[in-house]
């Protein structure tokens, strides 16, 4: 794990962690009229469909892919589970191959935190049990969150379900690694709701200004770091003027010079890897 962190502190790219976590079951959501098949794809309930428990049959992160014939894959953008009219909603979900019949149903039985699941990301409701499964057991197993607050993460941010695995287990690493921040401080945050470019830019602006610091080992800084909510909460302006205390002609100079140091990482990188693969062809 201290390898992993000192990776994480170079900016080098990451391999998957290797921990191993054994979860426990946890119980349903509250049944209020459970629906009893939600899509072609999903073999049971709705509830089901978001168990967080283990399984034994979890196979390895794949393409994911949609299950509704003729519907292109979509990315959602994450939103604030009040900000979709009820209008909107029920388009979406029209639009996903559902009946009026269908979506009346759901929106009548489905419990208070899965209804927030349908309003902030819509398109979880069509995705394959499997691609759920396997965001789940990485939460669990590779960024050891326990199963509560598992399902609390997918419960505030459904659109991490959406996210390449390998995306988000790096985005976790540089939480905890990079930014120092702790498990239930993610989950109340939101923290994996944000995109890794939006959280790198901001947290290395803030760290270059001299305006946070990663903490020790015992959880300390000489400074007093900004909450994440200041950091990435609010827009750009609000970022700026309130929390880096910069402006904006600055920060996008930053960036480009970020991106720029991000791609020279990336050449370097390549060929160290094409050396060891040409060795590991020799022997």
């Amino acid at each position: 794990m201290a390898a992993l962190g000192r990776q994480v502190l170079r900016g080098q790219r990451l391999v998957p962690l290797s921990w191993a976590c054994v979860a426990r079951r946890t119980p349903h959501p509250p049944e209020r009229g459970r629906t009893k098949q939600t899509t072609a794809s999903h073999g049971g309930s709705l509830e089901e469909a978001f168990r967080v428990g283990p399984r034994n049959s979890v196979q390895q992160p794949g393409c994911r892919t949609n299950p509704v014939q003729g519907l292109p894959e979509k990315q959602s953008t994450p939103v604030d589970s009040g900000s979709l009219e009820p209008e909107k909603v029920i388009s979406s979900l029209l639009d996903m191959g559902f009946s009026d019949a269908h979506v009346k149903d759901l929106l009548s039985t489905l419990p208070g935190k899965l209804r927030r699941m349908l309003h902030g990301c819509p398109e979880v409701f069509t995705m394959r049990q499997q691609d759920i499964d396997d965001t789940v057991k990485l939460l669990k197993e590779k960024c050891l969150f326990t199963a509560q607050q598992v399902t609390e993460i997918l419960h505030r941010c459904p659109s991490v379900l959406q996210e390449n695995p390998s995306e988000l287990e790096y985005k976790f690493q540089y939480a905890y690694f990079r930014m120092g921040v702790k498990h239930l401080d993610i989950v109340r945050t939101d923290f994996l709701q944000y995109s890794v470019n939006k959280i790198k830019q901001r947290h290395s602006y803030l760290e270059r200004l001299g305006r946070y610091q990663t903490p020790d080992k015992k959880g300390q800084t000489q400074i007093t770091n900004p909450l994440l909510k200041d950091i990435l909460r609010v827009s750009e302006s609000e970022f700026l003027a309130k929390t880096a205390c910069s402006s904006a002609e600055e920060f996008e100079v930053f960036k480009k010079l970020l991106a720029r140091e991000e791609e020279e990482q990336e050449e370097e990188e390549e060929p160290e890897s094409s050396t060891s693969e040409d060795k590991e062809e020799q022997l």
